[in-house]
């Protein structure tokens, strides 16, 4: 299993890495146009556009990401565009889809106008191009030569972005792919959870069904933290992006991890304060997210900007709390005995690496001017997809060892039964031959030193009478020895012991049996051929019994289907739906039981014109 997973680790990192390199390449020649921005922060966040206009403050920025850190200011962007230079259609985009409000101006000729106002606590409808960043589309030529300044209030959060200029049939052609690759993810992610669900629904073990939860509530903080979240999934409640869908999201899917870890490891069992501590943990994250959705509902958020401060906190605290839970996990897990255990522990522990290193850059963007290296989503999907793989791996390897489990317990289970019925089998066999010795060397001796008693005695009609019952008894006994005992099964075989049974029962029953043989039978083991015999004798006596009628036949006959053993009269018939191993009598069951221990199959047709009951053992289990 360990060179299979390390196979399939390089396997992802090769795959990962040749997707990123096909998408560098393909983008590299999307060059985006020259940008010249001035910045001025508006520390009163009361200036308007003509105070702005007055402002001296603008300073010219560098290129590149623009980090403030926690800011309680709302920010001014200034740029000059002259047609001459540039495209007819521009698209100017703002990386950075977690911005409150982001309202875009124009001034032409002394007038001002504003172009757009959006923001992600609006609804995503107002956003002037429908994708997961902040993208305004301008015409060059409706306006050849303008200042625009653009508005971004993001205050009492975090505010970190990169203003970008574009030709728009680049833009569109670099948003093209980069939607193709989050397809692929969802393709994959969507295929992962239901072939989960599909494991839980099979073997009804949990480990499934929350993994399947884990990887879709991992997946949605993805998409929160991409901007895609909002654009398809919660578009019309831009009240969940207050204070930020991506807190949100981790203390959705975060449960369910600590779920899944508690199954997967057994830790109720083998580790009880670890356990504990992610109950506690567990129970205070669902807690606080139905805290969160009702302050969302109540729209508080938004209206006091506090609550998005003591959110932001108690979310600091509990990640760490969750990191350190987490690191835990994945020492318990390494230190295990259990191959599969092991290998869990290090593919989470690589996840867990990767958390702390967003959670470590996550605090450096708070602080204006730090350095901010990539996107955290970005670092999360590359792990993401290693840990899809891995854990799906891991899954599918215990789902094919529980069905083996399964599998062998079925089969030690059906060969106990069948030794059991064996065991029943044999000791009622001994039984039977011990009572066969006895009505042979005991009671029939008894009864035949009766009668040579009697021969000596006066003659009388009662006497007559006498002998006649004491001769009508032995025949008896002896039809009962021969019908009941398969003796001469062991001494004559199968077909000579049914042609003989057909012939007995010819001379004493009314109805009229027939015995036929049809090709050469193989030869059988004589436990197969008693057990042929009794069901053959069992039959005979249901048509006795109960059948009505006045032929039977008894076949014997060898196919492509095996050899098999056909009964039939010209009975009332019966209804075979009625009858079953569960339903029928003693004799129905002992039936059922012999053919299970054949391993042959029963197969029963009745109606007005009679029955035929046919028991076929296949060629594949027969015994030379």
């Amino acid at each position: 299993m360990a060179r299979n997973l390390m196979v399939l680790f390089v396997v992802v990192v090769l795959s990962i890495s040749g997707f990123a390199w096909y998408h560098a390449k393909s983008i590299r020649p999307l060059k985006t146009l020259p940008l010249r921005l001035a910045h001025w922060e508006d520390t009163t966040s009361r200036a308007n556009i003509q105070q702005v206009l007055r402002s001296t403050g603008f300073e010219s920025t560098k290129e590149g990401r623009q980090n403030f850190g926690y800011t309680e200011s709302i920010h001014w962007f200034r740029c000059h565009l002259d047609s001459d230079s540039l495209p007819e259609e521009l698209t100017l985009e703002i990386r950075n889809h977690v911005i409150n409000y982001v309202e875009l101006l124009v001034i032409q000729q002394g007038k001002i106008v504003s172009l757009t106002k959006t923001g992600d606590w609006l609804p995503f409808s107002y956003r002037p191009i429908p994708t997961k960043t902040f993208a305004f589309p301008i015409d060059s030529h409706a306006n050849p030569t303008a200042d625009y300044y653009l508005r971004i209030d993001n205050r009492y959060e975090n505010l970190a972005t990169e203003i970008l200029l574009w030709q728009t049939s680049d833009f569109e052609d670099k948003e093209q792919r980069e939607y193709f690759l989050w397809g692929i993810f969802t393709g994959v992610v969507a295929l992962v959870v239901l072939l989960n669900l599909i494991f839980w629904n099979v073997t009804s073990d949990k480990v499934y069904f929350w993994y399947a939860l884990y990887i879709a509530g991992l997946s949605v903080r993805q998409f929160a933290d991409s901007g895609l979240g909002f654009q398809y999934v919660w578009a019309n409640f831009p009240a969940i992006n207050a204070p930020n869908p991506v807190i949100e999201a981790i203390w959705l899917y975060i449960p369910a991890a600590i779920q899944f870890q508690q199954y997967f490891l057994d830790l109720r069992h083998t580790d009880r304060p670890l356990f504990r501590t992610g109950q506690i943990l567990k129970y205070i994250l669902w807690i606080g997210l139905v805290i969160m959705i009702g302050l969302q509902v109540a729209d508080i958020p938004r209206h006091y900007p506090s609550t998005t401060v003591v959110i932001t906190s108690i979310h600091a605290v509990l990640a760490n709390v969750i990191m350190f839970v987490f690191i835990w996990s994945s020492v318990v897990a390494l230190r295990s005995n259990d191959d599969l255990k092991r290998a869990y522990g290090a593919a989470f522990a690589l996840q867990t690496l990767a958390q702390a290193g967003n959670v470590i850059q996550n605090t450096m963007r708070f602080q204006t001017g730090s350095t901010y290296l990539i996107d955290p989503y970005l670092i999360l999907i590359a792990v993401f997809f290693i840990d899809l793989v891995v854990f799906a791996y891991l899954l599918a390897y215990r789902f094919r060892h529980s069905l083996s489990q399964n599998q062998q317990l079925r089969i030690d289970l059906a060969q106990s039964q069948q030794d059991m019925n064996q065991q029943i089998i044999g000791v009622l066999d001994s039984e039977r031959q011990h009572i066969h010795h006895l009505l042979r060397s005991d009671v029939g001796q008894r009864l035949q030193q009766t009668r040579q008693l009697l021969t000596n005695v006066a003659p009388s009609p009662l006497l007559t009478d006498s002998v006649r019952l004491i001769e009508q008894v032995d025949n008896d006994l002896e039809q009962i020895v021969q019908n009941k005992l398969p003796v001469s099964v062991v001494e004559k075989g199968l077909v000579n012991s049914l042609h003989e049974l057909a012939e007995q029962l010819n001379q004493t029953q009314s109805v009229q049996f027939t015995f036929q043989q049809k090709g050469p039978i193989p030869k059988l083991t004589t436990e197969q051929e008693v057990q042929l015999y009794r069901i053959g004798n069992e039959l005979v006596n249901n048509i006795l019994k109960h059948a009505q009628a006045t032929s039977a036949q008894i076949e014997l006959e060898t196919n492509s289907e095996g050899i098999l053993l056909t009964v039939r009269d010209d009975g009332k018939g019966f209804d075979t739906s009625a009858v079953s191993e569960k339903t029928g009598g003693i004799g129905v069951r002992n039936l059922y039981t012999r053919v299970r221990n054949l391993q042959a199959e029963l197969r029963m047709e009745s109606g007005r014109s009679g029955t035929s009951i046919t028991v076929r053992i296949p060629q594949k289990i027969q015994t030379s």
